[in-house]
């Protein structure tokens, strides 16, 4: 029962270190085409070629996804899931603009919203 106990706190401080870690490196923008009722949290660390950013605790892992990991499910992300955005916003790591699916949904955002924009940068 204690090491339970202590498991949990262990967990629980872990995901709010990676939630501390994202608020220290990410400024506020919002893009001026976005249908999202809150701000764009754009990630000013490091990016891949591909724009989006990474690095923060585990190597490769993409700041959206550990977003995703300590905001929203404090867990693993299931297999063969993809973590998306609503703002189509690369460099965002805001839990509300996020969310699962598959590679499948991935390609239909595109189709359907022209995904890929960017924020001009400020």
């Amino acid at each position: 029962m204690i090491a339970t106990h202590i498991n949990k706190v262990n967990v629980m401080n872990y995901y709010q270190k990676i939630r501390e870690s994202i608020k220290a490196s990410v400024k506020i923008y919002r893009p001026h085409h976005s249908m999202c009722k809150s701000d764009c949290w754009l990630w000013i660390k490091r990016r891949n070629a591909g724009g989006t950013g990474y690095g923060i605790y585990r190597d490769g892992e993409g700041a959206h996804r550990a977003s995703y990991r300590a905001f929203v499910l404090e867990g693993a992300i299931p297999n063969r899931m993809l973590v998306l955005h609503t703002c189509d916003v690369k460099r965002c790591v805001n839990p509300d603009h996020l969310y699962l699916g598959t590679a499948k949904d991935n390609m239909r955002d595109l189709a359907l919203r022209g995904s890929n924009l960017e924020p001009c940068e400020h």
